[in-house]
């Protein structure tokens, strides 16, 4: 067999696909007995679960305020697109179990089918486990975190996955396996009762909460949308998602009494349903409070508990569980079902299809895929994977929509056939004087609909081919007696010639004009009776372009509404789009104009209207969304997803956050907020949700007294300077400087244990900052206190800890730097000490502390309650652009020998509190940019190892160099030529040593006018440096000269 023969049977076996039939076939072993209830309560309880009681009150806060009720307007429009087109696939393969795989294997072919049904496996096997997850911890909350504690207590947190055993989640799956191994029915019932009881609740919330509604919140705060049409639109991508789960319904035409009927009324009214309680939830929320005072986790809750009805935190938490089942079985439910549609059409194991005579259900098929997903419910955390498995359901609507679309087109089984007669009739007459008619021109008039497709074809092509026959023999009889005729008549050869030339220009003008018709009907000008292959393959073509031009178009769009854009681009953005628009609107009318498939399409019960624009519009729509919401999370959180797991490999456990004003503050503190960069609640939560899976401490950092330029450069807050010609510190004696800085404190603490929940162990510290105070007692109130530096300096951050503590129940940490000139007496006296933890940082690349400050540290504070800070980026220059390794290793292997001089030097310290890396992307709030993170990631890396390992060899710098993908060592490369290194060593040594006697000459010379501390401080400020660093050169020449050149 040749390679051309392979590669064909290859493009067969792997484009081949079924052909769907609306006809019948009850041959199924599976039990048909879903009715258009059961189906509508299925896809019910699989879109809401328990979504209906956060999803508003998120999307309200974070992106579109009240016009969250436009945005689920949006999205539901947009869902409803999707669904009459899995509605026309019910009704067009009504005998299937397979959802989008066996809609793409009717109609793209086998091997992208293969790949899709095994996605909707992962998809559904994931998302199970996940809603298996969420119930667990939404039974864990009403018990107070006792399951997850004791869990954590007994098993320990399992190694690899970062997470403890859930048992309980475990148990929730195979209890909901059993379930649908029972039978089809009865897991339809028992979605009935938990979507009554959700959908009861939802009701009454609806029906309370408008007894308090007030419609006048809506003009405040921002009127009605305020963040604009941008804010609405990005609201409806977040809102889509929330009616995902219809398509389950295309899993069950095989237990539908009668599926080409039921299934397109169940999508249908199943998304009408959620889409009122979803508008109507979000209405009554958003006239219950102002959108910027709704809780992010419990809005509904908490918005009812402030108006009176404190009742509302068990009933809401009741329906939330029931919402939550309901998904659960609405997420299993599809699982053994794809998995037996694949089974039957040989793609998995045969004994996957087999159905259980008794229960009449896909018994293997169900308990295998239970089994495993009850494994992944227990030991996996699968949140984040799920919300990239959420891209893949978009991606499913929009090719069952382009399946549908292809459907419509696809050329007409006996369409090839009459082309072929059209060919042979027009030959037949362009032969012929004009006044013969042409043969077969009402051929294919009179046919039946009920005669079956194929032999209706066949006796088509039997026809036009007899017809055509009759029309070659009548044509060459009748030249044959029209040239005796004139032979006969006139005997000139001459003539005959012309009459022979005139017959051949005939027939070459009309063969023209048949090239340029057939031209103009592939393009469409002339609409065709039936669909044909050429006009199939245009369709082909045109839906191609129209989905690269949709790609284009969105990020055009995306790109040209964000603020960081310069003008002229964003013109060039939008004129791209608008011709990327102008091209898809050529390409809808180019497919609009083709002939559709009308033989199978008209005898559906259902069929999607206004084909082709609502299916290509529906997949325009659903790429926009998908656009919009990965626009910055998935930038911003893409270094983080692949960095953070990189550093705890390293030996980092834990993350210092200083935000400033990048903190999504509420509405009171909202001027602080940088608009055009700001984290969002959701990339906050993101952050702290890869943390506690990871096990990393956070402590966040809010400066409590100096570096509050971000907020004091605002008019509003310009009273509250200490100093006001500048904006650095706040003044410690006015009570709304000092309520400005607790109200920040609050609402990050807050955010930050709403987002870590259960995991609220790994927020135990806070840090206040309170470093490099360089105003004070400059204003007039300051003066008039009667009180020094230092005691205003304490009496103000013992104020702020003191609350940290007694409010949050949090250790506060400070920086060191404005304690080294107090006297301990005044830190006792304050308090300071029992309450906060010193946090010790120094920067410079070589740097000593001395004994009497580790004396003084050791008087006032527990030893092992120090902390130590070295620096891993932006404390170099304040316009670096990239980070010096040296530097930052030097720093860091200056560290490591201060802590062991620390430790000796403190007999009751046993252990550190910890060792800090930190990196400042800004000298100070008004500086520019230094080195950027990614820049700085070996660097810190390095940091890290050389801490984890108390050293830095080169057998640690080859492993580290392998893992950051580094070929070799870099950028210590030993093997220098012994010559050329001795050169240098003798140039730096003499440099040595004159810097040692210039050392002892100025020694001598100015302990005689100079007390020796003096000199000594600027010996270890100006010469010693240096000396030191001279004699680590020579130190690693004489190690490079020991190799002898040598490779071992």
């Amino acid at each position: 067999m040749g390679l051309r023969e392979t590669g064909s049977i290859l493009k067969r076996t792997f484009l081949r696909t079924k052909k769907p039939s609306p006809v019948r076939q009850d041959g199924t072993e599976l039990d048909k007995c879903l009715t258009t209830f059961d189906l509508t309560n299925l896809a019910i309880g699989s879109i809401l679960g328990a979504g209906i009681y956060v999803v508003s009150g998120h999307v309200a806060l974070n992106v579109a305020g009240p016009a969250v009720v436009l945005s689920f307007t949006i999205a539901g429009i947009a869902s409803l697109m999707s669904g009459l087109c899995y509605a026309e696939f019910g009704s067009r393969v009504p005998n299937t179990t397979g959802s989008a795989y066996a809609y793409s294997y009717h109609t793209v072919g086998e091997l992208i089918a293969y790949v899709i049904g095994w996605n909707l496996i992962l998809e559904y096997m994931i998302g199970t486990a996940a809603d298996a997850r969420a119930l667990s911890a939404s039974i864990d909350y009403m018990t107070g975190y006792w399951i997850s504690n004791h869990s954590r207590e007994t098993f320990g947190v399992l190694p690899h996955v970062n997470t403890y055993p859930d048992l309980l989640s475990g148990a929730v799956s195979l209890v909901v396996t059993a379930v649908l191994a029972v039978g089809v029915k009865e897991s339809a019932q028992w979605s009935t009762v938990f979507n009554f009881l959700n959908g009861g609740i939802a009701l009454l919330v609806i029906v309370v909460g408008s007894l308090k509604a007030d419609a006048s919140i809506w003009s405040e705060n921002g009127g009605f949308a305020p963040a604009g049409f941008h804010g609405v639109v990005s609201g409806a991508a977040s809102c889509f998602y929330a009616f995902v789960g219809f398509d389950i319904l295309a899993t069950t035409g095989e237990e539908a009494r009668s599926a080409e009927k039921s299934i397109p009324t169940a999508v249908t009214v199943s998304l009408l349903i959620c889409w009122a309680l979803y508008v109507g939830v979000s209405a009554v929320l958003t006239m219950l409070l102002p959108f910027r005072s709704i809780h992010s986790q419990t809005p509904l809750i908490e918005s009812l508990d402030l108006h009176g009805f404190h009742w509302a935190r068990w009933v809401v938490g009741f329906g939330a569980v029931s919402g939550l089942c309901a998904a659960l079985l609405g997420s299993q439910f599809p699982l053994p079902r794809i998995i037996y549609a694949m089974a039957c059409d040989g793609l998995l194991f045969r004994f996957f299809c087999r159905v259980n005579s008794r229960t009449e259900t896909p018994l293997i098929a169900t308990v295998v895929p239970g089994l495993i997903t009850a494994v992944f419910a227990v030991l996996i955390d699968l949140t984040e994977l799920v919300e990239m498995m959420s891209i893949g359901t978009l991606l499913a609507y929009s090719l069952v929509c382009t399946c549908v679309l292809l459907l419509r087109y696809q050329p007409t089984p006996w369409a090839d056939a009459d082309l072929l007669l059209d060919t042979d009739e027009s030959e037949c007459s362009g032969s012929q004087e004009d006044e013969v008619a042409p043969c077969g021109a009402s051929v294919g008039d009179d046919r039946e609909e009920t005669v079956p497709l194929r032999s209706m074809g066949d006796s088509l092509q039997q026809q036009n081919t007899s017809d055509a026959q009759n029309c070659n023999a009548a044509k060459t009889s009748d030249e044959s007696a029209n040239d005796e005729e004139a032979i006969s008549k006139n005997g000139d050869a001459n003539q005959q010639q012309r009459r022979k030339q005139k017959r051949q220009n005939q027939q070459h003008r009309k063969k023209k004009q048949r090239s340029r018709q057939h031209a103009l009907n592939l393009c469409g000008f002339r609409r065709r009776p039936m669909s044909t292959s050429s006009s199939y393959r245009l369709v082909i073509v045109m839906t191609v372009l129209m989905w690269l031009q949709a790609i284009v178009a969105s990020c055009s769009l995306t790109l040209a509404e964000s603020e960081s854009i310069q003008p002229g681009s964003a013109k060039f953005l939008y004129v791209a789009s608008g011709l990327m628009a102008l091209g898809w609107v050529i390409c809808l009318v180019v497919i609009f104009l083709q002939p559709q498939e009308n033989v199978i399409t008209r005898r559906l019960h259902f069929r999607v209207p206004l084909v082709p624009l609502l299916p290509t519009a529906t997949v325009a729509v659903n790429v926009f969304l998908m656009v919009r919401l990965s626009r910055i999370t998935w930038i911003r959180f893409a270094v983080w997803l692949a960095l953070l797991p990189l550093l705890k490999s390293c030996g980092c456990t834990g993350l210092l956050i200083e935000y400033e004003d990048t903190f999504p503050f509420g509405e009171d503190l909202s001027l602080l907020v940088n608009k055009s960069a700001y984290y969002r609640e959701s990339d906050i939560r993101s952050l702290l949700q890869l943390c506690s899976e990871l096990d990393f401490a956070v402590v966040p950092l809010v400066q409590c007294f100096g570096h509050l330029e971000y907020a004091l450069k605002h008019e509003k807050y310009f009273h509250l300077r200490e100093c006001a010609q500048y904006p650095n510190n706040i003044c410690p004696i006015l009570q709304e400087a000092v309520d400005l800085v607790l109200s920040m404190i609050d609402e990050v603490v807050a955010l930050h244990q709403a987002c870590l929940g259960s995991k609220s162990h790994l927020l135990r510290h806070f840090h206040i900052g309170a470093d490099e105070v360089y105003f004070l007692r400059r204003c007039p109130n300051c003066r008039a206190s009667g009180q020094t530096e230092h005691q205003l300096f304490l009496s103000h951050v013992t104020r702020v800890a003191n609350h940290i503590v007694t409010k949050h129940s949090l250790q506060p940490i400070l920086w060191d730097d404005m304690l080294r000139q107090v006297d301990p007496e005044l830190i006792r006296a304050s308090k300071l000490s029992s309450l906060a933890q010193p946090m010790v940082w120094h920067y410079a690349s070589q740097f000593q502390l001395k004994s009497e400050y580790f004396n003084k540290l050791a008087s006032v504070f527990p030893p092992d309650q120090v902390w130590f800070a070295g620096s891993f980026r932006g404390s170099v220059a304040a316009n670096c652009q990239i980070t010096p390794l040296y530097h930052h290793s030097e720093n860091t292997q200056a560290w490591l020998g201060v802590m062991r001089e620390y430790q000796q030097a403190s007999a009751n310290c046993k252990q550190l509190a910890g060792f800090v890396l930190t990196g400042w992307q800004r000298y100070d709030h008004m500086a520019c940019l230094c080195e950027l993170l990614p820049v700085s990631v070996p660097v810190l890396l390095t940091c890290l190892v050389t801490v984890r390992e108390f050293g830095f060899t080169v057998d640690i710098h080859s492993k580290l160099s392998r893992q950051m993908g580094f070929p070799d060592l870099l950028p210590w490369n030993p093997f220098v030529h012994p010559a050329v290194v001795e050169k240098i060593s003798s140039q730096v040594d003499r440099y040595r040593h004159e810097l040692s006697a210039g050392e002892a000459a100025f020694k001598a010379a100015c302990d005689s006018v100079l007390l020796p501390a003096g000199s000594e401080e600027w010996l270890d400020q100006q010469i010693r440096p240096l000396r030191r660093k001279c004699e680590k050169m020579i130190a690693n020449a004489n190690q490079i000269v020991s190799l002898h050149a040598c490779v071992s």
